[in-house]
């Protein structure tokens, strides 16, 4: 499973992940994937993730990943 990250208005819903969850998945897995818009509006920057951590950028998500969205704390599961 990997992570796609989002952009847009902030959500709500009741499976969250933190900024640590991420974090800790993109060092296991190495690659995180993120949508263009998140990287030009500064949802997520590539200062976020260490040097070991891939960003892919990609209009449309992985067939497995989980999509997520900007959150007041972390993230959301859309």
């Amino acid at each position: 499973m990997t992570f796609y990250l989002t952009t847009g208005k902030t959500a709500f819903g009741s499976k969250r992940v933190s900024d640590k969850q991420v974090l800790y998945h993109a060092l296991n897995t190495g690659v995180v994937f993120v949508h263009p818009d998140a990287i030009r509006d500064g949802t997520v920057s590539y200062e976020d993730f260490p040097a070991g951590v891939e960003l892919v950028l990609t209009e449309t998500p992985p067939p497995d990943a989980l999509i997520l969205a900007p959150a007041p704390k972390g993230w959301v599961v859309k």
